[in-house]
């Protein structure tokens, strides 16, 4: 996968949930978003970290959960993502993106996948983004 297509792919999952769902779940996912460029993020980003079912290839990935940290601060923007731990199928793959925009532009997301869950489960998840445009 390119980095262009994750990008794409990424963007895609994040627009099929409207940011109002909340999550009932009694998991959680903790981890934290950064990049490595030194430039501070402006006072309106908005930081939105996600935890999808990647399995099916051709289709838009599901999400599990999601939080948004407005305002995202400063890198690294720690976040913990709620799911329901019911939701999680046997044979599914699961990853977390992360993503950072600026009065709707997306400026910064995760460019290669990051696995959640089962055999990839961490205390705390480290997303690498880098600069989209």
């Amino acid at each position: 996968m390119t980095r262009r297509q994750a990008i794409k792919f990424l963007t895609l999952a994040s627009a099929a949930l409207p940011a109002s769902t909340a999550y009932a779940g009694k998991a959680t996912i903790k981890g934290e978003a950064f990049y490595l460029e030194r430039i501070a993020l402006p006072k309106n980003a908005i930081m939105e970290a996600q935890l999808l079912d990647i399995s099916l290839q051709d289709a838009p990935a599901k999400i599990l959960g999601k939080v948004i940290v407005d305002p995202a601060g400063q890198v690294p923007v720690p976040f913990t993502i709620h799911f329901n731990p019911e939701d999680q199928k046997s044979g599914h793959v699961y990853a977390i993106s992360a993503s950072i925009r600026m009065d709707g532009k997306l400026i910064y997301a995760n460019d290669t996948i990051h696995p959640a869950l089962g055999e990839h489960h961490q205390d705390l998840y480290r997303i690498k983004m880098v600069p989209v445009g």
